[in-house]
């Protein structure tokens, strides 16, 4: 059984690998006090946002891996939701494509992740490792357990406003 705490980037521009705006800043900045004393190391995605939630928290990354939040993005479109690549190129998006990393998730965390790790991530590792849709996941401080198969996340502490 492994505990540790996922924290999703803040409000961001849209683009590619885009950054957090000043207010997702401020976002992940409210959510330093919530954060455990006791973290066994730190984790990011590769998008630029994902380095930023660790600057804002004044945590060191020290490793990385791109299932814990790629340097695409998701944007909101009057057409639907659309996924925007670093190069710019875009493509619908589909919530089926967030669970398919599921199964990899659990094998990098079995394997590489030290229990009471902190992630900065994007939703999308939160999506597929708990089933929860992007709606239902605000930016916070999550507390993720795995044991085996099964999956539990507790809110810790949630971010003021939202994007």
């Amino acid at each position: 059984m492994k505990t540790f705490f996922v924290i999703p980037h803040g409000a961001k521009f849209n683009g590619a690998d885009p950054s957090m705006t000043p207010e997702g800043r401020e976002q992940v900045r409210a959510l330093r006090p919530h954060l455990p004393e006791d973290i066994s190391e730190v984790w990011r995605g590769e998008g630029r946002r994902h380095g930023e939630v660790a600057e804002e928290l004044d945590l060191r990354p020290m490793r990385y891996n791109a299932l814990f939040g790629p340097a695409s993005s998701v944007e909101r479109r009057e057409s639907g939701a659309a996924t925007v690549l670093p190069d710019g190129s875009e493509y619908p998006f589909k919530p089926a494509d967030a669970w398919i990393f599921r199964a990899s998730l659990l094998c990098l965390i079995e394997a590489e992740v030290k229990d009471r790790a902190a992630i900065c991530s994007g939703r999308e590792c939160l999506m597929a490792l708990t089933g929860k849709t992007a709606k239902e996941l605000k930016t916070g401080l999550y507390k993720v357990t795995v044991d085996g198969d099964k999956v539990t996340c507790e809110v810790i502490a949630l971010a003021p406003g939202d994007f």
